[in-house]
């Protein structure tokens, strides 16, 4: 019980009994008065109470006596209103209780929705239940918003951005199946295969992203960078604490495996993530080789099967194909441009101007421009 409460409580009993001296009920009093200098030196912004705030104060609690919903112990129905000084104080001392156990959330909104429950008159429980859920969703959203800050992607995207319905060869169904994160639960390899700019770098991130939403540790790096720092651990003798490290995220990412050949070495310290991971943590793993081209970036044959051994092992194996999206895109965007210099000029023809773009210098989109859409234009 509050103290204020109690000893409010303590002081109307002493008003209307005649068992209590007036020196208890001015003990009574003061032990108020000191309550409230305490709070004061915490919070200096609270204002003077007066005698009758307490007294109106105990006599609301004396009223309903733990029997009546927040709405009336709020607003004193059917007995004298809890005053504003003391509606300040339990504010105040409330604000300080959640500061102390860390409850950020309960001490912003406590007000609100009491405010909320008095309009609505919900019982104690109701707006218990509301506060404490605020609370909840609030740390769940600051835990994912750290998990994707940690797992440092070059740029958040997510599956609801990309649009499958331009590239019809992926396989949608299984891709939002995988987001639901299954594979993490059964440690499955995602294995994305296809030319560059076909989507792999997005789809990759869209389920690392959906694995943070469901608060798993996950890290996004480049095959090249991964390589770099296992080389420099092993340099400063440190391989084996890197590798661990590496071993305890939930999911890792490893983006553009196939753009550089590897020496030796640096395949071995790759092949020993891979291998720690195995069956026991997922990976997904872009690519831009064939599997059978797989031998012209590990020049160890033998350590190349290992790793494909591995990494194939259950795997999900999506391939997006060989057209480029981004080539694609950038092809719309021009004839988007040709198309609106085109239309300018009509304009410009039925408002009455005079002026008049330069065929010779404005030839993109222009009818007779030619855009190849051959494999070699791609990048």
């Amino acid at each position: 019980m509050p103290q204020a409460a109690y000893l409010g409580r303590f002081f109307v009993r002493g008003i209307f009994t005649d068992r209590v001296t007036e020196l208890r009920r001015r003990k009574a009093l003061w032990k108020l008065t000191e309550l409230w200098k305490n709070q004061k030196r915490v919070f200096p912004q609270l204002l003077e109470p007066s005698v009758h705030s307490f007294h109106n104060a105990g006599c609301c609690f004396l009223k309903h006596n733990f029997s009546s919903t927040p709405a009336e112990l709020a607003t004193g129905e059917g007995g004298a209103a809890m005053s504003a000084p003391i509606s300040q104080l339990q504010h105040a001392t409330i604000a300080q209780y959640a500061q102390q156990l860390r409850l950020l959330t309960v001490g912003d909104q406590f007000a609100t929705l009491a405010e909320q429950a008095i309009k609505e008159r919900h019982s104690h429980v109701s707006y218990l239940e509301a506060l404490l859920g605020l609370e909840v969703e609030e740390r769940q959203r600051q835990r994912v918003g750290r998990r994707i800050l940690e797992a440092h992607f070059p740029k958040v995207k997510t599956l609801e951005e990309f649009q499958f319905e331009k590239a019809p060869q992926l396989p949608a169904a299984l891709i939002r199946n995988l987001a639901e994160g299954g594979y993490l639960e059964r440690n499955e390899p995602v294995i994305f295969l296809g030319e560059a700019g076909t989507g792999k770098t997005h789809l990759a991130t869209g389920l690392a992203v959906a694995a943070c939403q469901q608060q798993k540790r996950v890290r996004f790096t480049t095959a090249a960078k991964l390589v770099n720092e296992l080389l420099e651990a092993k340099h400063n003798n440190e391989l084996n604490r890197m590798v661990q490290r590496w071993l305890r995220y939930e999911l890792i990412v490893l983006d553009e495996l196939g753009y550089v050949a590897m020496p030796e070495a640096a395949a071995e310290c790759l092949f020993q993530v891979i291998a720690g991971r195995a069956e026991t943590a997922a990976v997904i793993v872009t690519s831009n080789l064939p599997f059978s081209e797989w031998t012209t970036m590990f020049p160890n044959a033998r350590l190349c099967k290992a790793m494909l051994d591995r990494l194939t092992d259950q795997a999900h194996i999506i391939e997006t194909g060989s057209d480029s999206y981004r080539f694609r895109r950038t092809l719309e965007r021009k004839r988007k441009i040709g198309q609106d210099e085109q239309e300018a000029p009509k304009e410009g023809r039925t408002g009455g101007a005079t002026g008049r773009p330069d065929r010779q210098t404005s030839s993109v989109g222009h009818p007779g421009a030619n855009f190849s859409t051959k494999t070699g234009h791609r990048r």
